[in-house]
């Protein structure tokens, strides 16, 4: 009689880490799937500096979108799978943990011992539009412009004018809008547009090109040749075979950028 001796040996699996979450891949709005009163709305994800993200928080303020947060994130952030953050509930700040679900929606929950106070919010993301075409006079209002000047030099690598990025601005005439780079290559192309005081488009350009040194009136579309420019909302630098380029505010025209591509 043969005897076969199996002996099994005990394989012990290895548990992998959680993969790290990509912050990067959920840039863009993200609507609240089950709203209720006194519940964020939105979610809004944005580069608006090099190697950063911002995680913008929006709730109904009566008929208009109110801002009611505003966090940014490292590049050491982001290797986290949770992003916190604080929120007011019935007056009292608490601390929440934005995070992704198993089912790909961002989930906002309280990650304090105050559990109770705050319900689980999810959120899928808004793909009605561009991420251009839904940024609107709420979002606009809502950013902290500056009349310093942008660098827009393709080589650079604080180069502000990348293809597709997004800023806000605000005009000489005090008309706020957006503008998309659709290119900056060979010369600079923009698409923009403007907001009248009640929200409306007041008015809209496409792949406006900007060939060469000048003054320029957003409010217009067009390169301000007058003598004293008073109605110019930036001047246009290039230099050094035009590999270095500025965008310089004017007549108190103000900008900022909104998300970086």
């Amino acid at each position: 009689m043969i005897t076969l001796l199996i002996i099994l040996s005990s394989c012990k699996k290895e548990i992998s880490p959680p993969a790290q979450t990509n912050w990067y891949g959920y840039i863009g709005n993200w609507e609240n799937v089950n709203a209720f009163a006194g519940s964020i709305d939105r979610i809004t994800i944005t580069q608006r500096a090099i190697d950063q993200l911002s995680v913008q928080l929006w709730s109904s303020c009566g008929t208009e979108a109110c801002e009611t947060g505003l966090f940014s994130y490292s590049q050491s952030d982001l290797r986290e799978a949770v992003l916190p953050m604080k929120v007011l509930v019935d007056n009292q700040e608490l601390s929440v943990g934005l995070r992704v679900s198993a089912s790909g929606k961002l989930e906002l929950k309280a990650i304090e011992d105050k559990a109770g106070a705050f319900e689980p919010q999810f959120f899928s993301w808004a793909q009605t539009a561009s991420f251009y075409q839904q940024v609107g006079p709420a979002d606009a209002r809502s950013m902290l412009l500056t009349t310093n000047r942008i660098n827009g030099s393709p080589r650079d690598p604080d180069n502000l004018l990348t293809s597709g990025s997004i800023l806000i601005f605000q005009t000489n005439q005090g008309r706020l809008g957006k503008i998309q780079v659709h290119g900056n290559d060979f010369y600079l192309s923009l698409r923009w547009q403007i907001w009248a005081e009640d929200g409306t488009i007041y008015r809209s350009f496409d792949r406006f090109p900007f060939y060469k040194i000048g003054y320029y009136d957003l409010d217009e579309g067009q390169l301000d040749e007058s003598a004293d420019h008073l109605y110019s909302d930036f001047f246009w630098s290039l230099d050094n075979n035009q590999s270095i380029r500025w965008l310089e505010p004017l007549n108190g025209a103000a900008f900022a950028v909104y998300h970086l591509k």
